[in-house]
């Protein structure tokens, strides 16, 4: 009878051990996947729009919405270099046609959408380092930051 009792306890305590073990597991991903990708980003967080513009199917349908929110809103896309730890920034607009039932998302670079000049730019998006902000937002967070203005080339 007490050594029944030993091995209840026994594994209640293996039971807590495993719970703890995941648990600290789980906190250890989600930390790892929210590390910033250079320093000062979490500062442009009210700024970024989660555009995956890759240009693959599955993808279609989320920034096609995303265009349609964001008519006429200039975005900045800031892409990183991890080797320079350096970003360089470019300012578009987010198009979306539907001709059938074919979507197409393309940007626009500013000075083109500005002059009427409907110039499609298709580019390498990389979600790993090219992140997308909304413009005003963006040039006023990096005003309030010198570690984000000395990283922009």
């Amino acid at each position: 009878m007490n050594h029944t009792l030993i091995n209840c306890i026994f594994d209640e305590m293996t039971n807590v051990l495993l719970l703890l073990a995941i648990a600290l597991l789980a906190g250890t991903t989600h930390a790892q996947s929210e590390e910033e990708l250079f320093q000062g980003e979490a500062s442009l967080s009210d700024c970024f729009h989660d555009i995956p513009l890759t240009y693959k199917k599955r993808d279609e349908l989320k920034v096609s919405k995303k265009a349609e929110e964001l008519i006429g809103k200039e975005l900045v896309l800031l892409h990183f270099n991890k080797k320079t730890q350096k970003a360089s920034v470019s300012r578009y607009y987010l198009i979306t046609e539907t001709i059938g039932d074919d979507i197409f998302n393309y940007l626009i670079s500013k000075e083109n959408y500005e002059a009427d000049k409907m110039v499609a730019v298709f580019m390498r998006f990389t979600p790993k380092y090219d992140r997308f902000y909304e413009a005003a937002c963006f040039d006023n967070a990096v005003k309030t930051n010198i570690n984000l203005q000395r990283l922009i080339q």
